[in-house]
Protein backbone atom coordinates (compact mmCIF):
# COMPACT_ATOMS: atom_id res chain seq x y z
CA UNK A 1 0.00 0.00 0.00
CA UNK A 2 1.41 3.46 -1.19
CA UNK A 3 0.91 5.75 1.67
CA UNK A 4 1.70 9.00 0.33
CA UNK A 5 -0.96 8.15 -2.23
CA UNK A 6 -3.65 7.19 0.77
CA UNK A 7 -2.75 10.49 2.28
CA UNK A 8 -3.34 12.47 -0.95
CA UNK A 9 -6.58 11.06 -1.71
CA UNK A 10 -7.74 11.30 2.06
CA UNK A 11 -7.22 15.11 1.51
CA UNK A 12 -8.56 14.67 -1.90
CA UNK A 13 -12.13 13.34 -1.08
CA UNK A 14 -12.27 15.99 2.25
CA UNK A 15 -11.82 18.63 -0.32
CA UNK A 16 -13.98 17.26 -2.75
CA UNK A 17 -17.02 17.42 -0.44
CA UNK A 18 -15.98 21.10 0.38
CA UNK A 19 -14.84 20.23 4.32
CA UNK A 20 -11.41 21.94 5.81
CA UNK A 21 -10.13 19.82 8.47
CA UNK A 22 -11.83 21.28 11.24
CA UNK A 23 -15.34 20.61 9.48
CA UNK A 24 -14.30 17.10 8.13
CA UNK A 25 -12.96 16.02 12.17
CA UNK A 26 -16.65 17.15 13.22
CA UNK A 27 -18.68 15.41 10.78
CA UNK A 28 -17.27 12.09 11.70
CA UNK A 29 -17.31 13.20 15.16
CA UNK A 30 -13.63 12.81 15.88
CA UNK A 31 -10.92 14.95 17.04
CA UNK A 32 -9.24 17.33 14.98
CA UNK A 33 -5.96 16.09 15.55
CA UNK A 34 -6.82 12.52 14.05
CA UNK A 35 -8.03 13.91 11.30
CA UNK A 36 -4.63 16.22 10.86
CA UNK A 37 -2.76 12.82 11.80
CA UNK A 38 -4.02 10.73 9.05
CA UNK A 39 -3.45 13.13 6.24
CA UNK A 40 0.00 13.97 7.09
CA UNK A 41 0.96 10.91 7.71
CA UNK A 42 1.79 10.99 11.07
CA UNK A 43 -0.59 8.11 11.81
CA UNK A 44 -1.93 5.19 9.65
CA UNK A 45 -6.10 5.07 9.45
CA UNK A 46 -7.79 2.28 10.42
CA UNK A 47 -10.36 0.03 8.63
CA UNK A 48 -13.13 2.19 10.11
CA UNK A 49 -11.77 5.46 9.53
CA UNK A 50 -11.61 4.60 5.77
CA UNK A 51 -14.67 3.02 5.86
CA UNK A 52 -16.77 6.32 7.44
CA UNK A 53 -14.65 8.83 4.93
CA UNK A 54 -15.56 6.63 1.86
CA UNK A 55 -19.23 6.89 2.77
CA UNK A 56 -19.30 10.71 3.66
CA UNK A 57 -17.09 11.74 0.55
CA UNK A 58 -18.71 8.99 -2.01
CA UNK A 59 -15.89 6.88 -2.95
CA UNK A 60 -14.60 3.85 -2.23
CA UNK A 61 -11.91 2.09 -0.06
CA UNK A 62 -10.17 1.07 -2.93
CA UNK A 63 -9.47 4.10 -4.34
CA UNK A 64 -8.57 5.79 -0.75
CA UNK A 65 -6.24 2.70 -0.17
CA UNK A 66 -4.61 3.37 -4.47
CA UNK A 67 -6.01 -0.36 -5.08
CA UNK A 68 -8.72 1.47 -7.64
CA UNK A 69 -8.23 4.50 -10.04
CA UNK A 70 -11.29 5.41 -10.65
CA UNK A 71 -13.08 7.14 -7.11
CA UNK A 72 -16.30 5.66 -7.56
CA UNK A 73 -17.54 2.11 -8.32
CA UNK A 74 -18.12 1.38 -12.11
CA UNK A 75 -21.42 1.42 -13.37
CA UNK A 76 -21.28 -2.34 -14.03
CA UNK A 77 -20.09 -3.16 -10.15
CA UNK A 78 -23.10 -0.11 -8.73
CA UNK A 79 -25.59 -2.29 -10.85
CA UNK A 80 -24.16 -6.04 -8.99
CA UNK A 81 -24.30 -3.86 -5.97
CA UNK A 82 -27.60 -3.11 -5.91
CA UNK A 83 -29.09 -6.31 -7.27
CA UNK A 84 -27.26 -8.11 -4.69
CA UNK A 85 -28.79 -5.29 -1.53
CA UNK A 86 -32.24 -5.80 -3.25
CA UNK A 87 -31.85 -9.78 -2.90
CA UNK A 88 -30.98 -9.36 1.43
CA UNK A 89 -33.58 -6.77 1.73
CA UNK A 90 -35.97 -8.81 0.45
CA UNK A 91 -35.51 -11.67 2.27
CA UNK A 92 -35.03 -9.14 5.43
CA UNK A 93 -38.46 -7.89 4.75
CA UNK A 94 -39.98 -11.59 4.27
CA UNK A 95 -38.31 -13.01 7.34
CA UNK A 96 -39.52 -9.87 9.75
CA UNK A 97 -43.23 -8.89 8.48
CA UNK A 98 -42.23 -5.36 7.95
CA UNK A 99 -44.56 -3.30 7.21
CA UNK A 100 -44.56 -0.40 4.82
CA UNK A 101 -44.11 2.07 7.83
CA UNK A 102 -41.29 0.03 8.63
CA UNK A 103 -39.83 0.04 5.51
CA UNK A 104 -39.99 3.76 5.46
CA UNK A 105 -38.29 4.13 8.46
CA UNK A 106 -35.59 1.61 7.44
CA UNK A 107 -35.27 3.44 4.21
CA UNK A 108 -35.09 6.37 6.05
CA UNK A 109 -32.19 5.37 8.74
CA UNK A 110 -29.74 3.98 5.71
CA UNK A 111 -30.40 7.17 3.07
CA UNK A 112 -28.10 9.28 6.81
CA UNK A 113 -24.71 9.64 6.81
CA UNK A 114 -22.38 7.20 8.69
CA UNK A 115 -22.05 9.94 11.68
CA UNK A 116 -25.31 10.39 11.73
CA UNK A 117 -26.69 6.52 12.22
CA UNK A 118 -24.11 6.18 14.47
CA UNK A 119 -25.49 8.89 16.26
CA UNK A 120 -28.90 7.22 16.61
CA UNK A 121 -27.44 3.64 17.22
CA UNK A 122 -25.52 5.32 21.15
CA UNK A 123 -28.91 7.01 21.36
CA UNK A 124 -31.02 3.81 21.31
CA UNK A 125 -28.71 1.80 23.03
CA UNK A 126 -28.37 4.61 25.80
CA UNK A 127 -31.88 4.28 26.31
CA UNK A 128 -32.18 0.64 25.93
CA UNK A 129 -30.00 0.30 28.98
CA UNK A 130 -31.48 2.74 31.21
CA UNK A 131 -34.78 1.14 30.14
CA UNK A 132 -33.50 -2.20 31.05
CA UNK A 133 -31.93 -1.02 34.55
CA UNK A 134 -35.38 0.03 36.13
CA UNK A 135 -37.34 -2.76 34.53
CA UNK A 136 -39.83 -0.19 31.89
CA UNK A 137 -41.93 -2.56 29.13
CA UNK A 138 -41.27 -1.87 25.22
CA UNK A 139 -43.76 0.73 25.15
CA UNK A 140 -42.15 3.14 27.87
CA UNK A 141 -38.79 2.52 26.51
CA UNK A 142 -40.12 3.67 22.92
CA UNK A 143 -41.94 6.51 24.64
CA UNK A 144 -38.53 7.80 26.24
CA UNK A 145 -36.55 7.14 22.78
CA UNK A 146 -39.28 9.40 21.49
CA UNK A 147 -38.61 12.35 24.01
CA UNK A 148 -34.88 12.19 23.80
CA UNK A 149 -34.73 12.82 20.11
CA UNK A 150 -37.63 15.57 21.05
CA UNK A 151 -34.87 17.51 23.34
CA UNK A 152 -31.76 16.75 20.97
CA UNK A 153 -33.55 18.64 18.15
CA UNK A 154 -35.07 21.40 19.97
CA UNK A 155 -31.67 21.69 21.50
CA UNK A 156 -30.03 21.66 17.84
CA UNK A 157 -32.94 23.70 16.67
CA UNK A 158 -32.03 26.47 19.12
CA UNK A 159 -27.96 26.07 18.31
CA UNK A 160 -28.74 26.99 14.66
CA UNK A 161 -30.90 30.15 16.04
CA UNK A 162 -27.83 31.14 18.15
Amino acid sequence: MDNELMRKRLVEAREFIGCNRKAFAELLGMPYRTVTNYENGSREPGSDYLIRVADECGCTVDWLLGVSDSPRQSAEESAAQRVEDVTVYSRFVEKFSLSPDDLALIDAFLSLGRAERDGIHALVGAVTAKGEAHGLTREALHAELDRQYDTEKEAEAKSEVS
